[in-house]
């Protein structure tokens, strides 16, 4: 605002609105001054999230929820509608962004980090970004670097300083000099810095007036220069496309550094969606108050800790011992929200007894529900509802033998170290395992950011988790197991294998104390699949990944972030490897990996060390993962079905209900919440598998008027209304939000 004060041609960018909302409470009369220079135009406040926010880990929900949020907060306090995503300096970045940005009136994107790839150079700095369901973006690179006597390299740095070499560098090293004569150089102190200073403001001033070899300045605004360079380069028909992800070649650590706190984000994502969808039920059947307050205000502190470095676990101790006190407070709040809704619900059933079981899938779902009391089979429980029901045993248990546990799916054979050393497959009459399968140790000094970086010749000194303190079998109901409690230097690690008699599933739950530094932990399997590619479950759809190392591009993704599960399969069989919490995987050369731990020393140096509680699930199935259900276990295992025991009662409500459905299959309808404006109802699906088809829900409550939306819940078409059903068309991976009028 100083120099804004002296320098009349100055102008100022600035993303996140949680920066602003913290500075308005702590400095409201400079705030105010502020908002006078964004009505001037000469403070731009763009960027469109609530904070710059990580885009491998966070939800598919959380990145919608990260602008809608972040664009109201614009909009509110300045009038402004942001059409920038401002994302310099973030990890990597997810294909499902085009389409939620087009679908939040976002038009570009703007980054710097994709320029740090270690292996590969990407050939543009400005391209048409073409996201999972054919959703396009511009999407500009920053190209600030140094000019020097060598060619240009792929560093490229959001911290730009206004000096002639750098403003020379940045021009330099733009790729599409025929799109345009103009390249964009943000500048200022950078990582903790304050911004531009008057030197960089002087120098601008001397360089408007052209300097030999070095571009004339000009000082002016983002979104002016994108929209003058969408407008020169459309003119030209000179833009490149990019389909698919952009991988960041380079901090492949940080998607497993700092475990506890990626679990607390997944949890908080997740408990915050079960709030919502059983607080309209609970409004539905019994005229409940939807809590929007509460939950707008959790749904802020997820966001907030979504950031770019805390996420990632690259962040110092001091802000994880934070965030455990407000997740603590989500898990606190939410978590009241949720168990009141589940026991005003289950208390208002007609009922002469039994367990109520309320399902957050949008699909019919069955499978094991857990109590204090244990487990039991809940069959046929209906789509984003509940029913009543009377647990009764299976016919057939599994059973342990020695090292071998059975069911009707498998056999089990554990080695002297328990790891799994055949998996036969009694369904399809085949082994699953080339070579065996468990947990790997591996040693971990990448080249330089500790918590955010993997090197790749971490493989080259692995230890087998082998030294076994105690094992012995487990029954518990329908299941059974083979618990192994191992010594790793320090450490405990408890493992707990379990099979089912009505599940193809086979959970790994661990408990681990851990006590190590620069050790990456593995779980590995070696299965027998000979495919080119895997499946990755990722926000609001799946991504095809090379399984092999055929080219510098496929070497490069070593490592790779995934959300619900990796599937891996040849034509008829496949296998897949699902966790609740944990985001790194590889599938190369036949081995399919999840990582588990990291234990990085900076900038924590306790980073990861303690108690672990997560579990890991084993899926192989027949035919495509799509058509055996892979996706609906992924959900069942991150989001497992509640129950609350009643008794004999005489509620208003009947014994099964479900507020909304889809009939088919692969297009999941994950949120029902009210809209941000009004007390209607948004429902938000999309399509999973990647084709077109068209989809019916059916709805628990009447309705007045359906209408399709945008992501920001602004009305763009009517749909009809067949009694409580209607239909929409999904291309493959295209989100739809829906709003409803009772």
């Amino acid at each position: 605002l100083m120099l804004m004060d002296r320098y009349p041609e100055f102008r100022f960018f600035s993303s996140q609105p949680v920066l602003y909302q913290m500075f308005k409470e702590e400095c409201p009369d400079l705030y105010e001054r502020l908002k006078e220079r964004v009505k001037e135009g000469r403070w731009e406040a763009e960027g469109a999230m609530w904070t710059e926010a990580d885009c491998n880990l966070s939800s598919g929900e959380s990145l919608v929820r990260q602008i809608v949020v972040g664009k109201k907060f614009f909009k509110e306090e300045f009038g402004a509608d942001n059409r920038i995503l401002w994302l310099p300096a973030v990890f990597g970045y997810s294909a499902a962004l085009p389409q939620i940005l087009k679908k939040s009136g976002v038009d570009y994107f703007v980054t710097t980090k994709i320029t740090w790839n270690d292996t590969n150079r990407m050939p543009y700095d400005a391209f048409r970004w073409e996201g999972l369901d054919g959703t396009e973006v511009l999407t500009y690179f920053i190209t600030t670097q140094e000019k020097t006597k060598e060619p240009t390299v792929n560093y490229c740095t959001y911290v730009g300083f206004a000096e002639p070499k750098m403003v020379a560098g940045t021009a330099a090293r733009f790729a599409q000099k025929g799109m345009t004569d103009e390249v964009l150089m943000p500048y200022g102190w950078g990582d903790g810095g304050g911004g531009p200073s008057r030197e960089f403001i002087e120098n601008i001033r001397r360089m408007r007036y052209g300097i030999p070899t070095c571009p004339k300045t000009e000082i002016g605004g983002a979104l002016e220069f994108l929209r003058k360079f969408e407008k020169k380069a459309a003119a030209d028909g000179k833009f490149p496309r990019w389909s698919g992800e952009l991988y960041l070649e380079y901090h492949r650590g940080t998607y497993t550094s700092a475990a506890n706190n990626k679990k607390n984000n997944r949890r908080s994502e997740y408990l915050l969606m079960n709030a919502e969808w059983l607080s309209v039920a609970e409004g539905v059947l019994l005229s409940g108050k939807y809590p929007k307050a509460a939950l707008d205000k959790n749904w802020e502190i997820v966001l907030h800790n979504q950031f770019h470095d805390i996420l990632p676990g690259s962040s110092i101790k001091e802000v994880y011992e934070q965030c455990d006190v407000e997740y603590a407070a989500v898990k606190e709040e939410v978590g009241a929200l949720v168990k009141n809704a589940l026991e005003h619900i289950a208390f208002s059933v007609k009922t002469q007894g039994g367990y109520v079981v309320f399902n957050p899938h949008s699909f019919v779902n069955s499978g094991y529900v857990q109590t204090e009391n244990g487990v039991f089979y809940a069959e046929n429980v209906p789509a984003k509802g509940y029913k009543v029901i009377l647990p009764a045993a299976a016919e057939n248990v599994p059973v342990c033998r020695g090292k071998t546990l059975s069911n009707e799916y498998y056999d089990v054979v554990f080695d002297d170290t328990y790891h799994i050393v055949s998996l036969y497959d009694k369904r399809a009459a085949r082994e699953v395992l080339k070579a065996p399968a468990g947990l790997i140790a591996y040693e971990d000094y990448p080249y330089d950011y500790d918590a955010w970086e993997l090197s790749d010749y971490y493989r080259d000194k692995p230890w087998k988790v082998e030294d076994v303190l105690r094992a012995e079998p487990v029954s518990e109901g329908e299941r059974c197991g083979m618990r192994v409690t191992y010594r790793f230097g320090d450490s405990s690690i408890e493992q707990t294998t379990w099979i089912y008699a009505r599940s193809p599933r086979i959970d790994m739950d661990f408990d681990v104390d851990w006590r190590e530094e620069h050790i990456m932990l593995k779980n590995e399997f070696p299965v027998d699949i000979r495919a080119d590619y895997a499946t990755y479950d990722v926000q609001f759809g799946a991504a095809k990944r090379t399984a092999h190392n055929n080219t510098s591009w496929d070497t490069a993704m070593f490592e790779v972030c995934a959300h619900k599960f990796v599937d891996y399969a040849e034509y008829g069989y496949g296998v897949s490897l699902m966790s609740d919490c944990k985001y790194g995987y590889s599938v190369k050369n036949g081995v399919m990996t999840v990582s588990l731990l990291k234990c990085a020393t900076f900038p924590n140096p306790d980073s990861d060390k303690g108690r672990h509680t997560f579990r890991c699930s084993l899926l192989p199935h027949i035919g495509d993962y799509r058509e055996a259900g892979v996706l609906r276990q992924a959900y069942d295992l991150n989001v497992p079905m509640a129950a609350v025991r009643v008794g004999r009662q005489n509620g208003a409500l009947g014994e099964s209900y479900s507020l909304a459905a889809v009939k088919e299959e692969g297009v999941v309808l994950e949120t029902i919440k009210r809209a941000e404006e009004s007390g209607d109802i948004v429902c938000r699906a999309y399509e999973a598998f990647g084709r077109r088809t068209r989809a019916r829900i059916t709805l628990g409550f009447a309705a007045k008027k359906v209408y399709l939306c945008n992501l920001l819940e602004e009305n763009e078409r009517e749909i009809p209304l067949d009694g409580k059903t209607f239909a929409a068309e999904f291309r493959p991976f295209e989100i739809h939000t829906f709003k409803i009028e009772r």
